[in-house]
This record gives structure tokens, C-alpha cells and sequence, in this order.
């Protein structure tokens, strides 16, 4: 399980890890590991509260008062908002998967200040919708609370972000391949 462990500006760590299980995901089984949409309030309160507080890109453009950084040349350089997506597909490019993002009317209201207030010093809101939600994998939210972006690998393109071999003067923390419990899918998570 290769596995980079950086530390960003602010001197927190930042992972990226790749693993590799014995069965590949087929395209019918995407949504079984891989979410970008927000959970039903009343059915599941907790996955909801956890992908409000960490999963939502956002808000970034051109109308948002605060100078996000993701914003370049007139757009995000994550290219969020991602587009409607009535069901998950297998990349066309050979590139990321285009997760389920129905226009099904959810939202979720962020400020949007020079410095977020949770709304407490009269900003303009506003509204996210599942387009802004970054891919998670709902087991792994609930497990440890915290920002986890996770994607399902299925071409070298869609792994850029993981080095095996360090750059030169970047800390990392390197693992060499390890034995796994076989699963049946293949994440490549970035936390």
C-alpha cells in the first residue's frame, strides 16, 4: 500500500494513499463505495452532518465575497461546481470517474464572508448543492470525521497524486507495498 505523507503550510499532515485490492470495481458497483451527493437528513443525520462540516467545496467563484484559493483565471482550479450526473460512469478519457450527482433539490447553505461566520455577521449565504460535494466514501466520513476526499482509481492518470518515489527535499513518509485482506474494490483515498 504505497502511501506519501506531506506537511502542508500550516504544518498539518496531508496523506495520499493508493490501495490496491484483488477484485476491480465494476461500474455498477461505484455507488456502493463512492458518494458525491448529500445524504437524506432524516434517514441518516449523522452522514449528513459530517459531509455539510467537511465535504463541500465551496462556495468559490466569481460572486463569492472571500477570495477562495482554488479560484484562478475565472474558475475553480478543482472544477467544482462538477456537473449533474443522473448516475455514476466509468471516465471517458481514462481519467476520474463522474460520480451520481441528481439535481434532486438538497442543499446545504454556506457563508460566504472574507472569513466564514456560520452566517453570524450578516453575509450572503450561499445555497451548495451536490454538485459541490467532494467524492466520499460514507463508512470511512463516519469512522474518522474528518476531510477525506476518496476516489476509485481505474487508470494511471486518475493516480498522479501518489509518489512512490519522493521529490527531493519534500518530507514524506514512504510504505513499501504491503500484503492486504483481499476486498473487492480499489479506492484511492486523499485525506
Amino acid at each position: 500500500m504505497p502511501v506519501q505523507v506531506e506537511w502542508q503550510k500550516r504544518g498539518l499532515p496531508h496523506a495520499h494513499i493508493l490501495i490496491i485490492l484483488e477484485e476491480r470495481i465494476r461500474p455498477d458497483q461505484y455507488d456502493d463505495f463512492v458518494q458525491a451527493e448529500l445524504p437524506n437528513a432524516a434517514t441518516q443525520p449523522l452522514l449528513r452532518k459530517l459531509v455539510e462540516e467537511h465535504m463541500m467545496h465551496g462556495p468559490c467563484g466569481p460572486d463569492v465575497q472571500r477570495n477562495p484559493p482554488c479560484f484562478k483565471d475565472g474558475a475553480c482550479t478543482k472544477r467544482f461546481p462538477k456537473p449533474w450526473c443522473a448516475s455514476s460512469q466509468a471516465p471517458r478519457d481514462g481519467g476520474y470517474v463522474e460520480y451520481k450527482r441528481r439535481n434532486d433539490g438538497c442543499t446545504v447553505r454556506k457563508c460566504n464572508c472574507a472569513r466564514p461566520c456560520g452566517g453570524s455577521e450578516g453575509c450572503d449565504p450561499v445555497d451548495l448543492d451536490n454538485r459541490s460535494v467532494v467524492p466520499y466514501n460514507a463508512h470511512l466520513l463516519q469512522k474518522f470525521a474528518t476531510h477525506m476526499n476518496v476516489e476509485i482509481c481505474n487508470s494511471i492518470q486518475s493516480v498522479k497524486y501518489v509518489r512512490i518515489c519522493p521529490r527531493p527535499l519534500t518530507p514524506y513518509v514512504c510504505c513499501p507495498p504491503a500484503t492486504l485482506e483481499p476486498r473487492s474494490y480499489l479506492v484511492f483515498s486523499r485525506v
